[in-house]
Order: structure tokens, then C-alpha cells, then sequence
């Protein structure tokens, strides 16, 4: 899932409630192609890389293509990995449960 891949580049929060409290809303956000609010949890050094409206753009064009068809569901989240810190920013990736 792109949204996911966005998410663990950029997740910030050190408390792990939290920060899967947030991805989960970030996660629905991005379900219900809400997509600006979407980007308001993506960290801002990302759009150092890609701009807002450019990664605005990919997210549309991607989940709004009539010529795929995209089926998304909340990922369940059964953890987090140990907090990496590099240069102030904390980062870490999400376990998510595999269907089946």
C-alpha cells in the first residue's frame, strides 16, 4: 500500500499508541481519498523530496484511475519496530497482520 510506505519513511511519534492511533487515521484518511488531510500527518521534510501538491497529484491520479481498480483496507497494526533517531527525527516501521 503506497499510503503505508509513506507512513514508516516518515512516522515521527515516540510514544507506539500513538503512533498507531495516528497512521490509523491517516491510513482512513487516505481510504476515504481525503487526501490533503492525508499529507497533513506526512512529515515535512518528505515534501523536501516531492512536493505537497506532487505527492497530492500521485495519490489522485493512483487511487483515482478508472482503469485500475484499487481495493484498500485498514492495515491491522500488530506493532512497531525499535525507534530509530537520526538527526532529531524518530523513525520505525509498522507490523502489519497478514490476512489469513
Amino acid at each position: 500500500m503506497l499510503a503505508a510506505f509513506l507512513w514508516v519513511v516518515v512516522a515521527y511519534t515516540q510514544d507506539s499508541k500513538e503512533a498507531i492511533k495516528q497512521f490509523n487515521s491517516y491510513s482512513q484518511l487516505v481510504l476515504d481519498k481525503e487526501f490533503d488531510k492525508a499529507l497533513d500527518y506526512v512529515h515535512e521534510g518528505i515534501f523536501e523530496i516531492a512536493p505537497r501538491e506532487q505527492m497530492k497529484a500521485i495519490l489522485e491520479q493512483t487511487l483515482n484511475n478508472p482503469m485500475m481498480e484499487v481495493e484498500m483496507t485498514l492495515p491491522e497494526v500488530k506493532g512497531i519496530s525499535e525507534i530509530k533517531s537520526i538527526e532529531n527525527t524518530h523513525y520505525f516501521k509498522f507490523f502489519e497482520q497478514k490476512p489469513g
